[in-house]
C-alpha cells in the first residue's frame, strides 16, 4: 500500500472555564493508502468528526502531524494550506446545513473550481457542473435550481458533485447517509463506492454503523471516546475482533436469529463522562475483561496480527473473543 495519508499522535484539546481542558481526541493514529477506503467507526461522541476536522484543519489540531503525499498540513501557512484543501474534500453529514439556500446548484458545485481557478471560463464550468450533476445522478438543468428544491438524498448528490469540482485524492465523508431515509441510503453509498472506484479516490468514510463500514469499508478504525481501540483490514476487525469494544459494537447491530442475539450479547453500561475519563483504559468501566492492569495505564496499540492492531491490556480477552467469535461461526 502506498500511503497517502498518515496520522500520528493527532490530538485536540478544547478549553473550559476555571483552566480544564476537553480533551476530544487524543493520540490518534492511522494510514490511509493511495485509492483506499478506510472507515472510522464509534458512538456518537467518540471524536470521529473531530478527526475528520482535524485533517482539514477546520477543527485546528492541538499537536500531532498530518502528512498528506508527503506534506505535513500542520506546517504549512494558511494560503498553502488553502491550495491544498483541494486535494482533500469532505462530504458533510447534514444535506440541509451544508449547502447555502442562497445560491443555485450550479453556483454551489461552481465555487470550488472558482476558487481554486480549474476549468477557466464561465462555459467550461457550466459544462462542467452539468456533467458532475449527472455523473451523481441528477440532471444538469438541477444547476438552475435552489437546494429547498430537493430532497434530503438529491441534497446529499448536489454535495458529493460539489466535493468532486475539486478534482480532490481524498475525500472525508461524515456520516453521509446518517440522515436519509433508509431507502436512500443505499443509493448514496452505492454511487460513493462506484465514484471512488471509477475515480480512484482515496476516502474516509466516518460512520457509528459497524454494519455498513463492514461492506463499504477496506479497513476500520475503531474509536471510543476519543482513542483508537482497535485497526485493521474490515473482514478481521469484525470477523476477528480482539478488543471487548470492537465486540460491543458488532453485539449493536441487530440481528434476527435468537441464537446469534445470545452469542452477541451487547456490554452494558453507559459512556463515561468526557470531561472525566477514568484512569487507565477508557472502556474499564464497561469491560466483562478488566483486569488490574486495564486500571492502572492506558494501553497502547499493539500488532495482534498482520496489519491488524488493538489497545487492550488483557491478553486472556483476545483468546475469549477468539473463542467467541468461533463459537458464532
Amino acid at each position: 500500500m502506498t500511503v497517502l495519508l498518515d496520522v500520528a499522535a493527532l490530538t485536540k484539546e478544547f478549553p473550559l472555564p476555571g483552566g480544564r481542558v476537553f480533551r476530544a481526541v487524543e493520540d490518534v493514529a492511522f494510514r490511509l493508502g493511495h485509492g483506499e477506503i478506510l472507515g472510522l467507526v464509534g458512538e456518537s461522541g467518540s471524536g470521529k468528526t473531530t478527526v475528520g476536522r482535524c485533517l482539514l484543519r477546520l477543527t485546528e489540531p492541538t499537536r500531532g502531524q498530518l502528512v498528506f503525499d508527503g506534506t505535513d498540513l500542520m506546517t504549512l501557512p494558511r494560503e498553502a494550506l488553502r491550495r491544498m484543501r483541494r486535494r482533500i474534500q469532505m462530504v458533510f453529514q447534514d444535506p440541509f446545513a451544508s449547502l447555502n439556500p442562497r445560491l443555485t446548484v450550479g453556483r454551489i458545485v461552481a465555487e470550488p473550481m472558482e476558487i481554486h481557478r480549474l476549468h477557466d471560463g464561465r462555459a467550461a464550468r457550466q459544462g462542467k457542473v452539468r456533467a458532475l450533476l449527472e455523473e451523481v445522478g441528477l440532471p444538469g438543468d438541477a444547476a438552475t435550481r435552489y437546494p429547498h428544491q430537493f430532497s434530503g438524498g438529491q441534497r446529499q448528490r448536489i454535495g458529493i458533485a460539489r466535493a468532486l469540482a475539486a478534482e480532490p485524492d481524498l475525500i472525508v465523508a461524515d456520516e453521509p447517509v446518517s440522515a436519509l431515509d433508509v431507502s436512500v441510503q443505499a443509493q448514496v453509498l452505492n454511487l460513493l463506492a462506484d465514484l471512488q472506484r471509477r475515480r480512484g479516490l482515496a476516502m474516509l468514510f466516518i460512520s457509528h454503523d459497524l454494519e455498513v463500514v463492514r461492506h463499504f469499508c477496506d479497513r476500520i478504525v475503531v474509536m471510543y471516546a476519543g482513542r483508537v481501540m482497535e485497526q485493521g483490514p474490515g473482514s478481521v476487525v469484525v470477523g476477528a475482533p480482539v478488543h471487548p469494544y470492537t465486540r460491543a459494537l458488532i453485539a449493536a447491530v441487530p440481528r434476527r436469529d435468537p441464537l446469534q442475539r445470545r452469542l452477541h450479547a451487547p456490554i452494558g453500561g453507559e459512556v463515561p463522562n468526557p470531561m472525566s475519563l477514568p484512569e487507565g483504559c477508557v472502556f474499564h468501566t464497561r469491560c466483562p475483561h478488566v483486569v488490574r492492569a486495564c486500571l492502572e495505564a492506558r494501553p497502547r496499540l499493539e500488532a495482534v496480527g498482520a496489519d491488524h492492531l488493538a489497545a487492550c491490556s488483557n491478553p486472556a480477552a483476545r483468546i475469549a473473543l477468539k473463542d467467541m467469535t468461533d463459537a458464532g461461526d
